[in-house]
């Protein structure tokens, strides 16, 4: 809807589950398999589209592991400044316009960073390149608003419920990068990997206590 495409009755979550699990029967069987659905409009003008409805893509591939496993090694991140992120109405979906992204983890691998954080128009911290991003101050733990222009990953929102569950208070808000020198831990999140925890950035380094307590709980949800 928030892209203007038309919603025919038939596309709903039974008929994609269908369509999903045609694809998964001519994968190999016995392995775990990433599946991505990309949905886009029909084809029909150019940037003015003259056909509305629905088509998609289903795309099937083989994961090394049947289940997250959360990092033995540590991240080090580094802040990607040289492109800030802002909201807009299409901001927080998941969508192909991820060129601040590829430029971001190029930056990363060129300067020998695991990850990077993109920071929003304001300086604060927005997500990293396909992760979002939690920061532990001893209390409770903070991840940037939705308003900085990150995307709202499916596993951002099971933090939150996992938290509930280990007595961990979440709120989201403007995080400076200066408050990650002042925090105990550092963990990136995304549908793909999990909890991934950070061990350095810049002078400091971190523990992972809570990315564990967290990976063990959402590992024993699943």
């Amino acid at each position: 809807k928030a892209l203007r495409i038309a919603i025919p009755s038939y596309f709903n979550i039974h008929y994609l589950k269908n369509e999903v699990a045609k694809v998964l029967e001519k994968q190999p069987q016995g392995v775990s398999m990433r599946v991505r659905l990309s949905v886009f409009r029909e084809a029909g003008g150019a940037y003015l589209p003259t056909n509305q409805n629905p088509d998609f893509l289903i795309e099937a591939a083989t994961l090394p592991d049947k289940t997250f496993t959360i990092n033995d090694l540590g991240l080090t991140i580094g802040i990607y400044a040289e492109f800030r992120l802002r909201q807009t109405p299409i901001s927080a979906l998941k969508t192909a316009n991820a060129l601040p992204y590829i430029l971001a983890s190029l930056w990363a691998r060129d300067n020998s960073f695991d990850d990077v954080l993109l920071l929003d128009t304001e300086g604060s911290l927005a997500e990293a390149t396909a992760s979002n991003v939690f920061v532990f101050d001893g209390k409770c733990l903070k991840t940037p608003p939705l308003s900085s222009g990150c995307v709202g990953g499916v596993m951002r929102g099971r933090v939150f419920e996992l938290a509930k569950t280990i007595g961990v208070s979440v709120f989201e808000e403007k995080i400076s990068p200066q408050v990650l020198l002042e925090a105990e831990e550092i963990f990136l999140t995304n549908a793909l990997n999990g909890i991934r925890w950070v061990e350095n950035f810049d002078t400091k380094s971190f523990e992972n206590h809570v990315s564990t307590r967290l990976h063990e709980a959402f590992l024993s949800s699943i």
